[in-house]
């Protein structure tokens, strides 16, 4: 041996000269005694295959064996650059080269995948290139037979996580179209010099690759050809039945895509990505791992991996997250379930396993062990864990799935295995609370039923300022009161507040309510400002909240505070500011506008504005109110129009801190919402006046500010909703509006 080239967890290298003066590097096997048997048994395995593979474009093994207990095999001495320094030092290739070094690659894949290998580790730094222009695909540290003994280390998250296809990041199993796919990850980064799937963490990177489609390489890169781009797209494709099947497949498409001479002569023509760059400094070398101690047991033959013996449960392949979904105040049962394992090997027990959601996309499994252990989790057949023996409690932060929950949960510690029923994902948790709420009559029926309970104990008639009794028989008790009345008035007589008291111990109390109730309260900001949930859960949230927050609006106008919080916990995507104009009717031509302001709405010509009515509302006749007693109430609506909606739509998009909308409304009285639906939704964000705003004869002005998601749409649709119908009117004016971006 002559001098070190590069040291991992698991192996080392050297650079030697065997006896027949060859040079060559030999990579040992360190920390024996301190690796798992799957470990032991991935390296022989690595050393098996490379021994039996014979190909130009696949690093040669010359032999294998053990020298003083440290397993080793001695491969071909490379004068090479991987992919990823070439493209550090020169940048983006260009298309012809690149195609070249394609073509040799997917040659070597092609000659793998017929012998029913899979690679799983696809990306540039496993791919060096010589002078000469050959491409060599190098570690086959976690390459297994199709359909085989899955050897991934216990509790270790392997491979690159920006290279692996979406089916192994939900749980599949590698394919050779899986490293099709890493081979097109690749092939975009080395041609654009950019990383097709990006995130600022491992849970952002998974959604990305499962759901993001990537940037059109035509607009990255015209200058490539569009057959060539077609193909590295192809490569690209999320689902494996559109994607090339195996790597013959792609090569075949590549030799159609591009010139013969770029295939014939794909080694002359690799050598131009090699220009400039100068000798190469880096030698085969391990792949990098966790530490562990140098200790070695001797070891005097090498059995063949497909002998060795299987880890105590199946491991799936390296992947960037578990498919795991909990949720929020959720029991989990937990069943024991046996695995195999040596006395040796048991460990000490777990407890306490819990599992639950801390955003809407990554969720947290804690358990305790009774002493200081190893672990890991696997969740639909992928595992991750931690090396750690220094503590007893075990937390570990997972990507995961806000629609659909994984089939199991196995907790594991040495030789002990729980298996933890999975409960419910934040999508599920949202639904199943609508539909609870729903089958209560939690909606605005509920709450106008509770104001008429509250509103019969009133024992004097009770008017707003302004206001007085008259027509036909005069005004029941509690109609027109204000906010600070009715609080006046209940806080005075308190058993008026037993019918809400008694709804709310009716909500809370249900099993099935509070079941879901804690985990869509505690999750509901993330879901609304998370730009990765699917708008329609998004808007499915909203459905849900609402039927909450009619209660909440209930419980301000009588003086009690918000049981729910609903409009505090959304104000990350959607807050409030609302300022009283005072008595006054101003057209919208005399509305004054800021710089950056634009006017999305203005009324028809010769109308003061446009009053919003309830559809489900009889204006002239309701709740037994005699109509003469309305036209008292009402002042003449000459020169408004009417409508049952009003349409706005900006012409210029959301700032980076997303946009304000200004509405100015005439007549919104606290017991009405202006009803503001974004467009492509269904449901609407609640915008109404808290207890101690009172706008009922005023002109108010309402700034809505809408922040991440809920800021792109550029329309939206105002309409009247109402938790009561109790109050002195049933419609607001809208007499202008306007739109402006927000940059901070």
């Amino acid at each position: 041996m002559e001098a070190k080239l590069g040291e991992g967890g698991m192996g080392v290298v050297y650079r030697a000269v065997q006896a027949d003066g060859r040079p060559v590097a030999l990579k040992f096997l360190i920390g024996q005694e301190d690796l798992t048997e799957n470990a032991i048994a991935r390296f022989k395995r690595e050393m098996q295959v490379l021994m039996e593979l014979s190909h130009p474009n696949v690093i040669r093994v010359y032999d294998a064996g053990d020298s003083d207990g440290k397993l080793f095999y001695a491969m071909e001495m490379l004068e090479a650059h991987d992919l990823a320094d070439v493209l550090k030092q020169s940048g983006p290739f260009a298309p012809t080269p690149l195609a070249s070094v394609l073509a040799q690659v997917l040659d070597a894949l092609a000659y793998i995948h017929a012998r029913r290998l899979v690679h799983r580790d696809i990306k540039p730094a496993n791919i060096m290139l010589e002078r000469g222009g050959r491409a060599v695909l190098m570690d086959f540290g976690l390459v297994r037979k199709v359909g085989g003994t899955m050897l991934t280390a216990e509790g270790k998250l392997l491979g690159t996580p920006r290279y692996f296809p979406p089916e192994c990041i939900r749980g599949g199993e590698g394919t050779p179209a899986g490293d099709v796919w890493s081979l097109g990850v690749s092939a975009y980064e080395l041609l654009t010099g950019e990383r097709p799937f990006v995130g600022e963490n491992l849970q952002q990177l998974a959604m990305s690759i499962c759901r993001d489609e990537p940037a059109p390489l035509a607009a990255k890169r015209p200058d490539a050809p569009a057959p060539l781009v077609r193909v590295i797209h192809r490569m690209l494709e999320k689902d494996p039945a559109h994607r090339y099947g195996t790597a013959e497949e792609a090569l075949a498409a590549l030799k159609e895509a591009v010139e013969p001479q770029v295939v014939e002569r794909s080694t002359e023509l690799s050598r131009e990505l090699l220009a400039g760059i100068g000798e190469p400094t880096r030698r085969p070398e391990p792949r990098s791992r966790p530490s562990v101690k140098a200790r070695r047991p001797r070891i005097t033959s090498i059995t063949p991996a497909a002998s060795a013996p299987p880890a105590p449960s199946r491991l799936a392949p390296a992947a960037l997250a578990v498919a795991l979904v909990a949720c929020v105040a959720a029991a989990i049962v937990i069943h024991r379930r046996a695995v195999p394992a040596t006395p040796a090997t048991v460990g000490p027990p777990l407890d306490r396993v819990d599992a639950s959601y801390d955003a809407p996309e990554r969720l947290v499994v804690r358990f305790t062990t009774a002493a200081p252990s190893r672990w890991s989790v696997d969740g639909g057949g992928i595992s991750v864990g931690s090396d750690d023996v220094t503590t007893t409690q075990h937390r570990i932060e997972v990507p995961a799935d806000v629609m659909d929950p994984p089939r199991k949960l196995l907790v594991m510690a040495q030789g002990q295995t729980l298996e933890v029923d999975p409960p419910r994902s934040p999508a599920q948790r949202v639904h199943a609370l609508d539909r609870t709420l729903a089958s209560l009559h939690a909606d605005e029926k509920a709450t106008d039923d509770l104001w008429e309970r509250m509103r019969k104990q009133i024992p004097r008639w009770v008017i707003s300022p302004g206001l007085h009794a008259g027509g036909e028989g005069g005004l029941p008790p509690g109609y027109g009161a204000s906010p600070e009345v009715a609080q006046t008035e209940i806080r005075a007589h308190p058993d008026i507040g037993n019918a809400l008291d008694g709804y709310l111990r009716g909500l809370r109390g249900n099993a099935a309510v509070k079941q879901d109730l804690d985990a869509v309260l505690a999750l509901s900001p993330a879901l609304l400002a998370d730009e990765h949930v699917p708008r329609k859960l998004r808007d499915d949230l909203l459905g849900t909240l609402f039927r909450l927050e009619v209660v909440d609006a209930l419980a301000e106008y009588i003086g009690r505070p918000p049981p729910f919080g609903i409009l505090d916990r959304v104000r990350q995507s959607f807050s409030l500011e609302a300022a009283d104009l005072g008595w006054c009717d101003l057209p919208a031509r005399t509305l004054a506008l800021g710089p950056d302001q634009e006017l999305i709405y203005t009324p028809p010509a010769g109308s003061n504005g446009v009053t919003i009515h309830d559809p489900k509302d009889n204006f002239m006749n309701f709740n037994g109110v005699a109509a003469s007693t309305i036209a008292v109430l009402e002042p003449s609506l000459a020169g408004w129009s009417a409508a049952d909606t009003v349409t706005l739509k900006a012409t210029h998009g959301a700032g980076p801190a997303g946009r304000t909308l200004t509405l100015w409304i005439y007549g919104l009285s606290a017991q009405l919402y202006v009803w503001v639906v974004p467009d492509g939704y269904q449901h609407g964000l609640p915008v109404r006046l808290r207890a101690a705003q009172h706008g009922l004869t005023h002109l108010t002005r309402l700034d809505v500010r809408l922040r991440g998601p809920l800021a792109e749409p550029s329309a939206w649709t105002l309409a009247n909703r109402r938790y009561f119908a109790m109050g002195a009117r049933l419609y607001y004016g809208v007499v202008a509006a306007a739109a402006q971006p927000m940059v901070r």
